[in-house]
């Protein structure tokens, strides 16, 4: 893979690129975008995310996960489900997983069950895990001094402080950058002025937080230049080096995006 930026979070499959995929790969590519990871949520989503990893394993790869918004009380028989397509694809991460207490507070026993499955099959299977953890840093956290992946992972659109970052990296993980360090109101540009650029890989989200100017649209991988900018003034640095310390980085945390 040659040098470039790397996407490490992007629901390309969403039905709100299929007017102009081929368009919208274009355009990261122009940018230097030069592979994508895309995270599974639910049994509904793996068709289409198995679907770009095949005709596109060069540019999109892929991860199996059940979404902690969709942990439903009949969450084993989702799981299940969702394994059965583990030998089909060459899965590059255990994603997207974790826990989610901005929605709702009452499925957290259950949110929690699954992502211990999860994490025990991600060491099984030897893969890193991709970690949503809205409003429940501190419940990752602790599941994970539990039942830490061997292989580490990322904690996706990390938005915390800078104790909370440290914590990830007592963990031997990593941070997922966005489109949210762009934003006025958050703390992100002090944590990476405090703890610089050897934890971090960069993503979008797409189509979820959009960076500044873009706000209000559907975001999409192209924008992460304004990210790299962004971080590099952050971290007061060169936006090259941000590429060439971010994209190391990810492939050192997802080691399969080179085979």
């Amino acid at each position: 893979m040659n040098l470039g930026i790397i996407d490490t979070h992007a629901h390309l499959n969403d039905a709100r690129f299929k007017e102009d995929w081929a368009e919208m790969r274009q355009r990261a590519k122009d940018q230097g975008v030069v592979a994508t990871i895309l995270p599974n949520v639910d049994v509904d989503t793996l068709p289409e995310v198995q679907k770009y990893v095949s005709s596109e394993p060069k540019w999109c790869f892929g991860m199996l996960g059940l979404h902690p918004c969709s942990v439903e009380e009949n969450w084993q028989e989702q799981l299940n489900a969702i394994w059965q397509h583990s030998n089909q694809v060459n899965w590059v991460a255990i994603g997207e997983i974790g826990l989610d207490l901005y929605w709702d507070k009452t499925s957290l026993s259950r949110q929690q069950d699954a992502l211990d499955w999860q994490l025990i099959k991600a060491a099984e299977m030897d893969l890193p895990v991709c970690l949503h953890t809205r409003n429940a840093h501190a419940e990752t956290v602790a599941s994970l001094q539990r039942l830490r992946p061997p292989a580490g992972g990322v904690f996706h659109c990390f938005t915390g402080n800078y104790s909370e970052a440290v914590q990830v990296f007592d963990l031997d993980m990593y941070i997922g950058i966005g489109g949210v360090v762009t934003y006025k109101q958050t703390e992100l540009r002090e944590v990476l002025a405090k703890v610089g650029l050897n934890r971090v890989v960069l993503e979008t989200d797409s189509p979820y937080l959009p960076p500044v100017p873009h706000r209000g649209k559907r975001n999409e991988p192209s924008w992460l230049t304004e990210v790299v900018h962004t971080i590099a003034q952050a971290c007061r640095c060169h936006p090259q080096r941000v590429i060439e310390t971010t994209f190391q980085n990810a492939l050192t945390v997802y080691p399969k995006l080179q085979n």
